[in-house]
């Protein structure tokens, strides 16, 4: 399926939210995740359903001002 992850195409065979992020080898703490410009908490990933032409951005957490 082809998703689009920060603007760029990405396909996957990802069917959660979780398994996308662990393919990407985003595994630590310190990322947030946006779909549709909605934040998805991470207590709902493994349980997010992802669809074809989804739009997700996601951010790493930085320290500093």
């Amino acid at each position: 399926m082809k998703v689009f992850i920060n603007n760029n195409e990405v396909e996957t065979s990802a069917s959660h939210l979780s398994d996308l992020m662990t393919q990407l080898g985003f595994l630590s703490i310190g990322y947030a995740v946006a779909v549709q410009g909605l934040l998805v908490p991470r207590s709902e990933w493994k349980t997010f359903q992802l669809s074809q032409d989804m739009r997700l951005t996601i951010i790493k957490a930085a320290c500093g001002g």
